[in-house]
């Protein structure tokens, strides 16, 4: 009795830790699944009456411009702006009668250009199909590909000392070793010796798929073609910034040309519309939408963040952002002002 007693008992305890196993794997793959679709956004309450159902909504976004994470997983926050969220939460939110106004605080670099006319869109679009203003403020840094996204908004703002501009548009750069023979790895740098010696095979398929080994030169027909394509990205670039910001063409490129700005020279060229602080820029909006005596401004937060921090998830991430940088900075064709990253370089 008692050997049947404790095998019922053997039995039920291993039952019960398969139950809560499966009851955690469960839990654990529903939250993963919510945590890499991001399909759900918390506000953050930041002043105002809570119970005031006008709102005006700040998205704070920071660093490079990509169009979307190639693993699937964008972190609002996470020093890299991913298009295809900042387009999701537009749509999320497009139509809300309770929000009043949106301002985008944004500092950025830059990013790719497919990242960064997304972005333009997905502001453009929005305006196009809502009453809801939509504003960009800077405290920092607006160039290069953050500036072709912020041209679609109704106004753009800027703090005191922060930077804009960088109208232009850079190609890869890539590393010519003629006729290496050796690849020494050292204490700091590796040591590159280029006295003839050494082969290099890359088998490819195309005129011109190796067009950026590192170990030939780029032919004056690969360098004319590359050209061009820049230059019609940066004349498109041109265009959008002129007809957004009714500044002529031929100006912006021979007076503004691809310097970047302080904000109050940026102002007089007509590239945004005043400086001020976004603590001003909150109370303008408030008194313009005529809410001065009912309001509250919110922030978008993730849910998970703490669940990031405190899990090996934050890790993955962030390898998985490197990935997503390194590969516009090695690869792509991008409207970055001046953009070093340098462990993309190990």
């Amino acid at each position: 009795m008692k050997t049947l007693f404790r095998s019922m008992s053997v039995t039920m305890g291993i039952l019960l830790g398969i139950l809560i196993f499966l009851i955690t794997l469960s839990f654990l793959s529903i939250l993963l699944d919510e945590y890499l679709s991001f399909s759900k956004e918390e506000y953050s309450f930041l002043e105002g009456n809570k119970a005031s159902k006008n709102k005006i909504l700040v998205l704070e976004v920071n660093g490079l411009i990509l169009n979307q994470s190639k693993q699937g997983i964008a972190i609002l926050n996470s020093q890299i702006i991913y298009a295809s969220q900042i387009e999701k939460i537009l749509n999320d939110v497009s139509n809300n009668e309770e929000i009043k106004a949106i301002i985008i605080s944004m500092n950025s670099p830059g990013g790719s250009v497919s990242g960064s006319n997304r972005l333009y869109n997905a502001i453009k679009d929005f305006k196009k199909n809502n009453t809801i203003p939509i504003y960009i403020h800077t405290n920092e840094l607006l160039a290069s590909g953050a500036f072709w996204s912020s041209v679609a908004a109704n106004k753009i703002y800027a703090s005191y000392g922060s930077m804009i501009g960088s109208i232009g548009v850079k190609g890869p750069s890539w590393f010519v070793y003629n006729k290496p023979k050796s690849i020494r790895g050292g204490l700091l740098e590796p040591t590159i010796e280029t006295e003839e010696g050494i082969e290099h095979y890359q088998p490819f398929a195309g005129k011109s798929k190796d067009v950026f080994n590192p170990f030939r030169k780029p032919t004056e027909e690969e360098l004319f073609k590359i050209q061009n394509l820049l230059d019609s990205i940066y004349d498109k670039f041109l265009n959008i910034v002129s007809h957004n910001r009714k500044i002529e063409k031929n100006y912006i490129e021979e007076k503004i040309g691809a310097m970047i700005y302080d904000s109050q020279e940026a102002k007089n060229l007509k590239l945004i519309d005043d400086v001020i602080s976004l603590k001003t820029l909150k109370k303008k909006l408030v008194t313009e939408l005529n809410i001065k005596e009912d309001y509250q401004i919110i922030k978008i937060i993730n849910r998970y963040n703490l669940i990031n921090e405190l899990s090996n998830i934050n890790y993955t991430s962030q390898k998985l952002i490197k990935d997503d940088v390194c590969n516009l900075y090695n690869q792509d064709f991008s409207v970055i002002s001046n953009y070093n990253f340098s462990a993309c370089e190990n």
